[in-house]
């Protein structure tokens, strides 16, 4: 569901580096552009949760006819009809003007044009949740009500990562309009609106998915006194720990926050009722194993090297095709968009843009994926190791020897852990996930770690080369960036300067590109 959330939010945040296609190209359809977009933004959802409810009756007829696949096959159709939202969400902005229209209806409020133009794919998305309903009913005759099941799902599955990102977009654009209006861009407080609004999303982007998903304090008992020991015991403390009430439709955990005054841990609800003492240990000292970690911020660390690298590999590739299909210019059609000089509205940036573009998106997606199932690992092991270390110390604090090996029982309480959230979850430990990796996947790499050293494990050892990969990956591209906008330069002049004083920055011209054809 994560890359789904990405992917919707995607589609609203890709306008803002290139422009949608020009109305022109629907001028001789029957409608005016307005009335285009507005159909393309609305009509193809209502489609898809129309889809959804058939879908939905005809599963809940065929399981009382007494059909096992009935439930697998129809939560493939709705995942499917979901993509389908988004898709016909990405298709709406750019190639209908979607986006531009609630715009031009609501004003370019920060972050509240997005929402609007997100409401018909999301109200698509929540009908598959609805017409998921009845079976889950049949199968599970404890779960919550209909309307109370739908808001449940939306809480659960688009409130971890749509909550920041939304956020993190209207701080983005509120910061652009209060520097645009009230700071020199180039000044030093200009420099400072861009970190400044990237520290308000950290601080409230816990605070805010918090008031949004269902949660309570975790009272003092069994399972909050499991919880306060593993913290202890690895020398960290939480704003709060907190339940994180699903209905039992899900069972997880997750750590909310990265500095430390807005940092919770949440255990749903479904983790505390169902998890015997040593799965939740397991599961308690994976998430801090996270923290212990740090993979929050080093995960957004490689990742920007990596999106970065990405989107110059493009450039370069943009500029290569630009020169072998245009002999009289070597600019890229793909520079002069992301500059906002020129729109995608030639045959040429099928080429130029939407080839290269499309690349690298997926080399960014594959790449990220597989750090963040590397980081997942880590957060597994870690909890072996704490678990090995636990068992022998006998309670008393003592730190086991640097060539303790791992434990069978440390092993296999993190198996049954995965195992469990899997079986609960209704996932097949076989399926993909791109953050995560597959249950199975996990699983047999724990097993891997039988008998060897505690301390030195080589997932330990791949970790501290990706975080020293993803930084030198990201310091050569804000270097290459710097040096291609010409903001430091070691030009002087002969005469009357310094042999060690700096130039000012220099400007230079975007060349022109022959747009005609």
């Amino acid at each position: 569901m994560s890359v789904l959330v990405l992917a919707l939010i995607a589609t609203v945040v890709l306008p803002r580096l290139f422009e949608p296609v020009p109305e022109g190209w629907v001028e001789s359809l029957w409608a005016s552009p307005d009335q285009l977009a507005i159909a393309a933004g609305v009509l193809p959802q209502v489609l898809v949760a129309i889809a959804a409810i058939l879908a939905g009756r005809t599963a809940v007829r065929r399981l009382r006819q007494g059909r096992g696949g009935a439930p697998h096959r129809l939560r493939v159709q709705l995942r499917s009809l979901q993509w389908l939202a988004v898709l016909s969400q990405a298709i709406a902005v750019q190639f209908f003007g979607w986006l531009g229209a609630v715009r031009a209806a609501v004003g370019d409020l920060p972050g509240a044009d997005e929402l609007l133009a997100l409401v018909p794919a999301l109200a698509a998305i929540g009908s598959c949740w609805w017409a998921a309903h009845p079976m889950e009913k049949l199968l599970r005759p404890a779960l919550a009500a209909r309307r109370n099941y739908v808001l449940g799902e939306f809480r659960n599955q688009l409130a971890i990562l749509g909550v920041p990102a939304l956020l993190a977009i209207a701080t983005l654009e509120a910061s652009d309009l209060l520097s645009s209006r009230f700071l020199d861009p180039e000044s030093a407080l200009g420099w400072m609106a861009l970190p400044a609004a990237m520290l308000i999303v950290l601080v409230f982007s816990p605070v805010a998915m918090i008031s949004v998903l269902d949660t309570t304090t975790l009272a003092a008992g069994t399972a909050r006194r499991i919880v306060d020991d593993v913290l202890r015991d690895n020398g960290l403390s939480l704003r709060r720990v907190l339940i994180w009430k699903t209905g039992g439709t899900l069972l997880n955990g997750a750590v909310v926050g990265v500095l430390h005054p807005w940092r919770y841990l949440l255990l749903t609800d479904a983790v505390l009722n169902l998890m015997s003492v040593e799965s939740l240990r397991a599961i308690v000292a994976h998430e801090v194993g996270h923290l212990r970690r740090r993979h929050l911020p080093w995960l957004v660390v490689v990742a920007a090297g990596i999106l970065g690298a990405s989107v110059l590999a493009a450039e370069t590739a943009a500029a290569t095709i630009a020169e072998a299909m245009r002999s009289d210019s070597d600019d890229s059609l793909l520079e002069a968009v992301l500059a906002g000089e020129a729109p995608i509205s030639s045959h040429d940036a099928l080429l130029e843009v939407a080839l290269p573009v499309t690349v690298a998106m997926l080399l960014a997606f594959v790449g990220v994926g597989w750090v963040s199932r590397r980081f997942e690992r880590q957060a597994d092991t870690f909890a072996v190791q704490y678990l090995s270390l636990s068992a022998m110390s006998e309670g008393d604090g003592v730190v086991g020897p640097e060539s303790a090996p791992v434990r069978a029982s440390a092993v296999l309480a993190m198996c049954r852990a995965l195992g469990r959230v899997a079986e609960l979850n209704g996932v097949e430990p076989r399926t993909p996930s791109w953050r995560h990796g597959s249950i199975q996947s996990r699983q047999r790499h724990l097993v891997g770690l039988l008998g060897q050293p505690v301390r030195r494990l080589r997932i330990d050892r791949q970790i501290v080369a990706i975080k020293m990969a993803g930084v030198l990956l990201l310091a050569a591209v804000v270097a290459i960036e710097v040096l291609r906008s010409g903001a430091i330069s070691w030009e002087v002049a002969p005469a009357e300067r310094s042999p060690l004083s700096w130039c000012p920055p220099h400007t230079t011209t975007a060349g022109s590109l022959d747009r005609s054809r």
